[in-house]
């Protein structure tokens, strides 16, 4: 057979370009010289070469009903010989010598369509492993930033929530949430698919348009996202992987007839019960963002019905993609290294961003307690639920003055309520010593705390500060110092140690700010002679009043 019956029908079909001409036309070569035709004829199996079948089928050995199969003449199935061409043309072939029969234009064009996928898959699917590389980078960053599972980890480097998203303008989180993973199973699921699905498809698309399926439909997911979740946060390359399943099924479906019939049942409609399957899991596992993985399928199909690929593009003559593409490639590049950048930015306020994500569900508790309270004004846990609520709200906004002041407003509340409880007297000072505010009413407060429960710690703590806010030096050290006492006796203070430590920091640090307001050398030396004894057991505690006394008359931060 001369290639030129080969090449010829070929270049009539507008198919064969110079750039493929050279790969297609030795792949091509190495198919007719393997072409292997199985025969069965009276129940005996026969394997012979194609030219041997063309000797058989001459001499009559190969009767019609006989059946026939070729990876190439029958697309791996085994067809009745007298349906096929090539037996219909040598059966009336008046001809007996040897020349050896055409392959019908059929088979030829099946002969292509085989190659050029054999090419495309044959290629390594370098961006697919590029982003399994970055996949695995930040995986291990979020490890060392405090564990996968860790949502302030999360949420600083880039997780996807809806409140910071649209409330505080983080919109590169749209695209940052798909390189982040929780938990190595959750990763290990993703990569595999990542891999398997950039084997079929980077080498059919090219590596520019397969980056703008993945990155779009990434980014479908993240906007399905906004659409419905709106409380908790998102991570996972699970849309884009949908996006890339949905450009398998329109693939199918728009280039069947290009597709070589031995390999449709990869792509195409036949995938949408595989499909199927993977969302209703995703609805009986809990923690799955369906509404990521919908709309990165959706994004994804839409995209591949748009952006044909590069394989099949007419418009292309060689390997150079086209400049629509390399322009949307390269923005898409851009946009990605932004993004990473604003995650490196943003990492200082991790913990910031964090409380920011959970405001609204504060907002709903507040509302929620609120109201109860309404309803039931004498119920001490109501007003301990709001206390915290408010305090964290004061953290999440700290320009906001009106948590401060529903803080003032609940407390004052409280004593209404309660006037024999030291709690709220206590409180309500020490948020005054916090805000360094109405010092004169604090200390009234404290006192009023200390008269209803003496030998508190951390209520004469609140008192020492309160004489501290308002000058009484000599005052603040003598209650800091029976503050050490009290927390040095376990006997007399029963309080747990993690409370029995944040005290004693406090107490430490009043003594620090006390240094720094001219509390004279001498004062501090003999309560340090008085001190020391009741804190041998105590070392790091005696260690930092050690460094005062050594460090006296320095800065309190050098100190």
């Amino acid at each position: 057979m001369k290639w030129s019956a080969v090449v010829t029908p070929l270049r009539r079909a507008s198919w064969l370009t110079t750039s493929r001409k050279c790969d297609l036309l030795s792949l091509l070569s190495g198919i007719w010289n393997d072409i292997i035709m199985r025969v069965k004829i009276d129940g005996e199996l026969y394997e012979l070469e194609y030219k041997e079948f063309v000797r058989w089928v001459r001499a009559g050995k190969v009767p019609p009903d006989s059946m026939v199969w070729s990876q190439l003449l029958t697309d791996s199935e085994w067809r009745r010989a007298g349906d096929m061409i090539v037996f219909q043309r040598l059966s009336s072939d008046v001809d007996q010598g040897t020349i050896i029969p055409e392959i019908p234009f059929e088979s030829i064009l099946s002969a292509r369509q085989e190659a050029e996928f054999a090419l495309a898959q044959q290629r390594i699917p370098v961006l697919a492993l590029s982003l399994i590389a970055m996949n695995l980078l930040v995986f291990g960053l979020q490890i060392l930033a405090g564990g996968s599972n860790n949502l302030q980890a999360l949420i600083t480097m880039g997780a996807y929530s809806r409140y910071l998203i649209l409330y505080a303008g983080e919109y590169w989180r749209l695209l940052t949430h798909i390189f982040l993973h929780i938990g190595f199973v959750h990763l290990f699921v993703n990569m595999v698919i990542l891999l398997l699905l950039g084997q079929m498809l980077e080498g059919i698309y090219g590596r520019q348009r397969f980056l703008l399926l993945y990155f779009f439909s990434g980014f479908g997911g993240g906007i399905a996202s906004l659409l419905f979740v709106k409380d908790q946060i998102g991570a996972g390359a699970s849309g884009a992987i949908f996006g890339l399943m949905g450009t398998l099924v329109v693939f199918g479906l728009r280039y069947k007839d290009r597709i070589p019939l031995r390999r449709r049942r990869t792509f195409g409609l036949r995938l949408i019960p595989f499909l199927l399957i993977d969302l209703i899991l995703g609805v009986l596992i809990p923690g799955v963002n369906i509404p990521a993985h919908i709309g990165g399928l959706l994004v994804g199909a839409v995209t591949a019905w748009l952006i044909p690929p590069k394989m099949f593009d007419e418009r292309i003559e060689s390997h150079q993609e086209t400049r629509p593409i390399q322009i949307m490639a390269n923005a898409t590049i851009l946009i990605m290294l932004l993004s990473g950048i604003a995650v490196a930015l943003h990492i200082p306020d991790g913990e910031a961003s964090t409380k920011a994500h959970y405001r609204p569900l504060y907002m709903k508790e507040v509302n929620y307690y609120e109201e109860l309270l309404k309803t039931y004004p004498d119920n001490q846990e109501l007003y301990r639920n709001l206390q915290k609520l408010y305090f964290d709200l004061r953290t999440l906004a700290p320009t906001e003055s009106q948590w401060t002041d529903k803080l003032v407003q609940l407390y004052r509340l409280a004593i209404q309520q309660y006037p024999t409880d030291a709690v709220w007297y206590n409180n309500l000072a020490w948020l005054y010593v916090q805000d360094k505010t109405r010092d004169q009413e604090a200390l009234s407060l404290a006192k009023r705390a200390v008269q209803l429960a003496p030998n508190q710690s951390n209520l004469l703590d609140t008192l020492a500060w309160c004489y501290l806010r308002s000058g009484d030096f000599e005052k603040s050290l003598l209650t800091f110092e029976e503050v050490l006492g009290l927390i040095s006796n376990k006997d007399l203070d029963q309080t747990r140690d993690d409370i029995v430590g944040e005290i004693a920091e406090s107490t430490l640090k009043g003594l620090k700010e006390l240094i720094q307001a001219g509390l004279p050398r001498s004062e501090f030396d003999t309560f340090y002679q008085r001190i020391e004894p009741h804190l041998t057991d105590f070392p790091r505690w005696m260690n930092q009043l050690r460094k005062m006394r050594n460090g006296f008359g320095k800065r309190a931060d050098k100190v």
